[in-house]
């Protein structure tokens, strides 16, 4: 005879209790849905997540599969019941990182490879698509520089039109002894493509700033 427990509840429960651990105190709504159909099992359910936004509306939509399966073994002439079910990884990973596009999954950019840790969950940051402007300042350093100062007046200047800034060279001239250092500047854009013109405008406003140090 065949077991008798409730294969359905069984399925909910365990993909429920799955969701909550990978979420954990995360906001997230949880939807079954039953009219639907999967091969080799009778009747099939979808699990639907969903995760608001600040507004309240959802941002992202994951479906996990679960099948009801009462199959006949015909080698023992046994009936039995049990379920199985497949979740969307990269659909679980969107809602925990924030992630708009699953295409980025498939992505080499490291932009977006290098935002991610193991056993850390962090919220993604969108980065842009429109090509960087490159741009190198070297400068001799006082005893008033202070780097976070710096980086804070790029970004101040910049806005959201740098990516990035870091040192790339430094040298300590013993005769003079003075330290010189070089730090390139990335600039790039959300919204459209920045030009050479546009951005020595910016890259002259920061050399103007420093030479107030």
């Amino acid at each position: 005879q065949p077991n008798k427990f409730n294969v359905e509840q069984d399925l909910k429960i365990k993909l429920e209790q799955l969701i909550k651990f990978i979420f954990k105190s995360r906001h997230i709504e949880i939807k079954w849905e039953h009219n639907t159909s999967f091969p080799f099992t009778e009747p099939s359910y979808e699990l639907y997540i969903r995760k608001p936004d600040k507004t309240g509306g959802a941002v992202a939509s994951v479906k996990s599969g679960g099948k009801s399966v009462n199959t006949e073994v015909i080698a023992i002439n046994i009936n039995y019941e049990g379920w199985a079910f497949g979740i969307g990884l990269e659909r679980i990973a969107m809602l925990l990182y924030n992630i708009p596009d699953i295409r980025l999954f498939w992505s080499q950019d490291e932009r977006f490879i290098n935002q991610f840790k193991e056993n850390e969950i962090i919220e993604f940051s969108l980065f842009s698509n429109y090509p960087a402007v490159v741009k190198d300042i070297s400068f001799y350093l006082n005893d008033k520089f202070n780097e976070t100062t710096f980086f804070q007046i790029c970004r101040d200047i910049a806005y959201e039109n740098i990516e990035l800034v870091k040192k790339i060279d430094h040298y300590y001239n013993k005769k003079t002894k003075q330290t010189s250092v070089c730090y390139r500047i990335i600039y790039r854009s959300h919204s459209q493509n920045l030009t050479h013109e546009f951005v020595n405008e910016i890259q002259n406003s920061i050399i103007q700033m420093l030479l107030r140090f």
